[in-house]
């Protein structure tokens, strides 16, 4: 086993899950009949009013990944009507969106046996624009207690522009650094979010989902294994070429995604995994265990627009 890909495969299936929360397709599973008739309606969902918003963005305090449930939730009722319809409905949405923010945080405990394990926690603030195409990321990655390896407190922050990236890692002291990205694979939304369709991700595998009423929103709950998600995990590594030699090493173990879709616009809300895998090594002992878990927010829908590098960054690299 490579252990220097290791974490490649580890934030490479962060980035596609974190994006399954951007991007749904139709499938056609019925659901058990109720009374709630909501999704068969054709009505366009109402856009979003733009809001001003701030090029710079704080990173919020760590959103907890275990919550529990009030007593006063909205108890959640079956979807009447075909999946397809909710699908197609944010799909319709997805096509729409130009703009969004993403905040939350990712907990990973990996454990090699040469190694012993270790795990982090990550806040992060992502703000994203499809055109003209503008990246804001803001990660504070620190060491859980008791990790071996505590090298991973680390402050990144990043903007992108098409094909210039203005980057400051605090491993690096406070210096903002220009790069110029050459790889056609980050120069376009799509492609950011890991270069998946939502016809290559979900065209024959949304079906795996069951959806329910939650007061006005809707669920949508995945449990799984290595044998529901072995064709999308294959589909994952394809579509880079570092990790495609590495596509059968990834083994998952147990599997739990949770997305909460508004139910006027159609834009997800809130996005959880609860994931279990081994990366397998040529020998037994070489195997990694891994698990993660996370919980994001999306928010500010359609509310940026001609986003900018703060001159400021630009200017301190010039010098």
């Amino acid at each position: 086993m490579k252990r220097n890909r290791t974490l490649t495969i580890v934030f490479a299936l962060l980035l596609f899950l974190v994006s399954c929360g951007e991007k749904e397709e139709s499938g056609s599973k019925e659901i058990p009949k109720a009374a709630v008739e909501e999704i068969s309606t054709e009505q366009t969902p109402p856009k979003e009013e733009v809001q001003p918003a701030a090029p710079v963005v704080e990173v919020q305090p760590t959103v907890p990944l275990e919550e529990t449930k009030s007593e006063e939730e909205v108890k959640e009722s079956p979807v009447s009507e075909d999946l397809s319809a909710l699908g197609k409905k944010m799909v319709k949405a997805e096509e729409e969106l130009n703009s969004m923010k993403t905040t939350g945080t990712f907990e990973v405990i990996t454990d090699i046996k040469e190694m012993g394990e270790f795990a982090i926690v990550m806040d992060l603030e992502t703000i994203f624009v499809k055109e003209p195409f503008f990246v804001h990321t803001k990660t504070i990655s620190k060491a859980l207690e008791g990790s071996s390896v505590p090298f991973f407190n680390v402050d990144l922050e990043f903007y992108q522009e098409k094909t210039q990236m203005w980057t400051k890692n605090s491993m690096f002291g406070e210096t903002w650094v220009r790069v110029g990205v050459e790889s056609e694979d980050f120069d376009s939304y799509d492609q950011f979010s890991y270069g998946q369709s939502p016809a290559s991700i979900y065209g024959e595998n949304f079906d795996l989902f069951d959806v329910e009423k939650k007061g006005s929103d809707y669920l949508l709950t995945l449990t799984g294994d290595d044998e529901d998600w072995a064709d999308i995990i294959k589909t994952i590594f394809q579509n880079d070429p570092q990790l495609q030699e590495d596509q059968d090493e990834v083994k998952i173990r147990s599997l739990f995604v949770e997305i909460l879709v508004d139910g006027s616009s159609y834009f997800p809300k809130e996005f959880r995994i609860d994931m279990e895998f081994t990366i397998v090594g040529e020998e037994e002992e070489e195997d990694v265990q891994i698990k993660q878990k996370g919980f994001f927010l999306y928010s500010d829908y359609n509310s940026y627009s001609d986003m900018k590098v703060p001159q400021e960054v630009i200017d301190s690299v010039q010098r």
